[in-house]
């Protein structure tokens, strides 16, 4: 066991307790945010996420693309084809995608892989609760945390 302040880590629980000295056991959170530093959602989301006492693994997706497997198992996971996880507002999009057409799903992919700018942000999974959300708001960042 070790302590820290009003806390105790015991393997990979942490026990805490509020002002009348009730017992809480926190299950840690295991959190990966899919973060581009420059855009200002992503930033506010990580934010949030920090605040809530989480420490995510940060994938900087321009860096470090994503690849094909995992965009289809977030696209899973999100219940929405790989199109719908695309900057269609991007003007990448419009040249990739003529007309908007209707992709199918292993041609989305390949585009998303090939071009990590296309990738709508932030994504913000929780695989062990097999749940994920494209944080663009702060209310659908609260849906994952604690």
């Amino acid at each position: 066991m070790k302590l820290r302040g009003s806390a105790a880590t015991i393997g990979d629980l942490t026990l805490t307790h509020d002002s009348s000295l009730t017992l809480f056991w926190k299950k840690p959170v295991n959190i990966k945010i899919f973060h581009n530093p420059r855009c200002t959602k992503s930033r506010e989301a990580l934010k949030q996420i920090e605040k809530a006492g989480i420490e995510p693994e940060v994938v900087e997706y321009l860096e470090e693309p994503p690849k094909q497997a995992e965009l289809d198992k977030i696209c899973r996971i999100l219940d929405i084809h790989p199109q719908d996880l695309m900057r269609k507002s991007d003007k990448l999009y419009s040249q990739l995608v003529a007309d908007d057409r209707k992709l199918n799903r292993k041609e989305a992919l390949k585009i998303l892989v090939e071009n990590p700018k296309l990738i709508e942000r932030p994504i913000i999974l929780d695989e062990d609760e097999n749940k994920a959300v494209i944080g663009r708001s702060a209310e659908l960042v609260k849906q994952l945390l604690p």
